[in-house]
């Protein structure tokens, strides 16, 4: 993002939203500090529980130039929303995220359905947490998106999704508690990069004719530490290019591999009685 132009701050304790000639005092909601935001404009989040009850309508939409800030250095502890809407297909969304616009230091909650959709442009999520969501976080169409730093638990289907063909990157994030932690289908191409993924039914799923690249990656402690299905195509190293993940210590094998071709593994740390499928280690 340019330079900031304009700075709003929202406390949803002591904040008014409607007139009231005290410009000195913080916006309510984020809905209608959003609606007030005209390009490059810094929306600080006070601590709070930013929800329906307190006036917030969802899903809440952050357009292009927008950046929403909580607590980067707690991963959004105390700076909660939560709730969600209709988004696309009637599906709940909690945010909306779009263009170049930035999350930071927030935790978002939807357990009725997804936390944030990103479906287009290369937004920032940094420092996030998402929690108690379906889908914590999912990425769609053609987005790519920067996650860094974030954290998904608790999140009864996916912890982070990508479909259709989208691409981004996911770097230095922690995914625990989850149905799947990590799910990529469709023809979908993220990099995958120094995440942590633990205590999942999957740790990342690979499925339809996606490829992504995964690099220095630990997947341990879940059931499954990575499942390739259909004509999936993860990148696990190549001759000069190793991997660096570490698929160890899954109690129902560390990699298992129901796809139509074999996968070649160069650089991982891996066991072979771990291995379940069609597996090349180079």
């Amino acid at each position: 993002m340019d330079t900031i132009a304009k700075t709003l701050d929202v406390d949803p304790s002591r904040g008014v939203d409607e007139p009231s000639g005290r410009p000195h005092l913080p916006h309510k909601t984020l809905t209608v500090a959003l609606g007030a935001a005209q390009g490059n404009t810094l929306i600080k989040l006070a601590p709070g529980t930013y929800s329906a009850a307190s006036g917030e309508r969802f899903p809440i939409t952050v357009p292009d130039g927008v950046m929403i800030a909580g607590q980067e250095s707690t991963q959004g502890q105390g700076v909660v929303i939560a709730g969600g809407g209709a988004g696309p297909g009637g599906t709940s969304v909690g945010l909306v995220i779009q263009g170049q616009s930035q999350l930071r230091g927030v935790t978002v909650q939807n357990p009725q359905g997804i936390g944030i959709l990103i479906n287009s442009g290369a937004p920032l999520v940094r420092a996030c947490r998402l929690s108690q969501c379906r889908v914590g976080l999912q990425v769609a169409g053609a987005a790519r998106p920067l996650a860094i730093a974030a954290r998904m638990e608790d999140c009864g289907d996916r912890g982070l999704s990508f479909v259709d063909q989208a691409r981004g990157e996911v770097r230095a994030c922690t995914v625990e508690r989850c149905g799947t932690g990590i799910y990529i289908g469709q023809t979908a191409a993220p990099l995958i990069g120094s995440c942590q993924c633990s205590s999942n039914q999957i740790g990342v799923q690979v499925a339809g004719s996606a490829s992504p690249v995964l690099r220095q990656n630990r997947l341990g402690q879940n059931q499954t530490g990575l499942v390739v299905q259909d004509t999936g195509r993860p990148d696990l190293g190549q001759p000069d290019d190793p991997a660096g993940n570490i698929l160890r210590y899954n109690r129902q094998g560390d990699l298992r591999n129901d796809s139509r071709q074999s996968l070649l593994l160069v650089g991982n740390d891996v066991i072979p009685q771990g291995l379940v499928g069609a597996v090349s280690l180079g």
